[in-house]
């Protein structure tokens, strides 16, 4: 693209500015503006041919017209145009979030639901202060499932539960109060320009890059793994309502919107312990180069190790623990309580205990992290044995197994973990003094 140049007509217009040193794409679809499928796929198709564009430092996208965007397109959420509009948004939306550059959006008038979740997959927004910005679906009954993601890393839990539940809207210098908005400016387009010529101009290209990967990937990630949960988050639902009883099988709710809420809660942690790989692997990618070649090896096979042990720990905590323990409690005094569960507190009971399990499972790599660490020894393991095998009972008696069968159950494995993590610092340790 020359310097300067529009792209044909387009629901986008797309040029370069700054001597080839940034992209611009404006939505071109005045006054409305809706992120649709035509405007979704040549947006993408736009980024995804600047992609490998050499000493390219940033992207503004602004929009024609007094309004960014007014959102998605309200006939492709119908039934049968739904799934396809909202694969192809969430595909535009991690294709900017994982953009080797930084993106600007330049917001003016409304800037609503789909637009809205555009913005929020830049790295900053400028807005006028008297801009409208919110994600509306709920007072449609729909979701903004890419919002639910974006949202709490951008403004936090609670402020982002109030606009995603309420839908309701901000006005921009409300919006720039709960750090919605970067920057209020009476010309947000001019203020981004300004933004890049100071801050991004003279950088690396490569540097820039490099930092949004490290910064940028972990959300990534997060939404894609949210996208997949929710889209199952039925069998999940059932997967975690199974060990009940079949006349509780189906947990209560007490407002028009928890169903929604708990339907939303529930994916975002089941996505985030989807994503917990890559997050932990961007992590190590950032505190590797602190540590010798030899050690990184031994950090790579401990967080395998780790992973291998969690997840035998949640399954060992749903399949033995979970149902001995719900028998219990949900037959305890029935004779004189008509016993119904909450949803929301199901859950967060169930997540409550599978975590605990996943956590105690653990102790073979936090012990041999400590040795590996030289902060503890294999001979002062040996000599301290009758110790820690007392330390792992009470861990497994804490654990929320309410009958001797269950606690029993809980205590054995701990037990047998915490003396092959002996074993393993008596065999490891000799090589990694060498």
């Amino acid at each position: 693209m020359p310097d300067g140049h529009a792209m044909g007509a387009t629901p986008l217009a797309a040029w370069l500015d700054r001597d080839g040193a940034l992209l611009r794409l404006r939505l071109a679809r005045p006054k409305a503006n809706l992120i649709d499928a035509a405007m979704i796929a040549t947006l993408h198709g736009a980024l995804r041919d600047a992609r490998g564009r050499s000493g390219l430092r940033g992207v503004l996208l602004d929009a024609e017209g007094p309004h960014f965007s007014f959102g998605a397109s309200v006939d492709e959420h119908r039934a049968e145009n739904c799934a396809a509009m909202l694969a192809s948004l969430h595909a535009l939306i991690v294709a900017m979030l994982e953009f080797p550059a930084p993106i600007l959006a330049a917001v003016r008038g409304q800037c609503l639901g789909g637009g809205l979740e555009v913005a929020l997959a830049t790295s900053m927004i400028f807005a006028t202060p008297d801009a409208v910005l919110g994600q509306p679906e709920m007072k449609l009954g729909v979701f903004a499932p890419a919002a639910s993601c974006l949202l709490p890393h951008r403004i936090g839990q609670a402020a982002a539960e109030d606009l995603l539940f309420s839908g309701r809207t901000l006005a921009g210098t409300d919006a720039k109060t709960i750090g919605l908005v970067d920057v209020l400016a009476d010309d947000p387009a001019q203020a981004a320009l300004a933004y890049f010529d100071a801050q991004l101009a003279a950088k690396s290209a490569a540097a820039l890059a490099f930092a949004i990967q490290a910064v940028r990937a972990p959300l990534a990630a997060i939404v894609i793994a949210f996208a997949v949960t929710y889209a199952f988050h039925g069998q999940l639902l059932d997967w975690l309502n199974r060990p009940l009883p079949e006349r509780l099988r189906k947990p209560v709710t007490f407002s028009p919107i928890e169903p929604f809420a708990t339907s939303i809660v529930v994916s975002l942690w089941a996505g985030l312990l989807l994503a917990l790989p890559v997050v932990l692997w961007q992590l190590w990618s950032f505190l590797a180069p602190a540590f010798e070649e030899h050690r990184q090896r031994s950090m790579v096979v401990l967080v395998g190790f780790a992973t291998v042990l969690a997840l035998g720990g949640v399954l060992f905590g749903y399949y033995v623990i979970l149902p001995p323990a719900i028998h219990f409690l949900t037959n305890y005094d029935s004779a004189y309580f008509t016993i119904q569960l909450r949803a929301r507190d199901y859950y967060r009971f169930v997540g409550f205990v599978l975590l605990g399990v996943a956590l105690a499972f653990e102790v073979p790599v936090f012990v041999l992290a400590l040795v590996r660490l030289r902060i503890l020894s294999a001979a002062q393991l040996r000599h301290t044995w009758r110790i820690g095998i007392f330390v792992m009972v009470v861990i497994g008696v804490l654990l929320p197994g309410v009958d001797p069968v269950s606690t029993i159950l809980s205590v054995i494995p701990l037990v047998l973990l915490y003396v092959l993590a002996i074993g393993l610092a008596t065999f490891l340790e000799p090589r990694w003094r060498r």
